[in-house]
């Protein structure tokens, strides 16, 4: 199953009660559509950090762990079908040079561009796996195109040779 990511603003109307904005997922439920305001408008993407070392994930946090996870909302996410060298763990210096100047690049990418996450699974680690769709491409397609990673799982790894 797909599911698509995005957040629509309208105003919730209560009986008897004061109007307030809130978040409401695209797919809610049609009991909720009479009580939006008649003109929803997309709020803000999130602006992503790069994910603190040893830090404990909240609902609140959005950050990128490395060039091919992030964590959006408490929620963390797989890039599916890249790989990216590893920021610990790494074998060499080179791949945790490679690791660094990924997370900064998917910091970048998704910060300044429009997206839509269209997740698609889970990993055995109980990742989300999913894709940052920006237009007719995804950040990972961008991380390869600009050799910053390789397909997975079938890619040829290159950064320690």
């Amino acid at each position: 199953m797909t599911l698509k990511h995005r957040i629509i603003v309208g105003t919730l109307i209560a009986a008897g009660a004061a109007s307030i904005v809130v978040p409401l997922a695209l797919s809610f439920s049609a009991a909720l559509a009479p009580m939006l305001s008649a003109s929803p408008v997309m709020a803000e993407q999130p602006q992503f950090d790069l994910c603190p070392a040893g830090e404990r994930r909240t609902e609140a946090t959005v950050c990128v762990w490395d060039g091919d996870t992030v964590v959006l909302y408490g929620e963390r996410i797989r890039l599916e079908g890249i790989d990216t060298p590893e920021r610990t763990g790494y074998d060499c210096d080179a791949e945790l040079e490679l690791a660094m100047e990924a997370t900064y690049r998917l910091q970048e990418i998704l910060n300044s561009h429009e997206w839509e996450l269209v997740r698609s699974g889970q990993d055995r680690y109980q990742r989300t796996l999913g894709h940052f769709r920006i237009g007719d491409t995804t950040a990972g397609q961008m991380l390869m195109n600009e050799g910053l990673a390789r397909e997975w799982p079938d890619g040829e790894r290159f950064w320690c040779e």
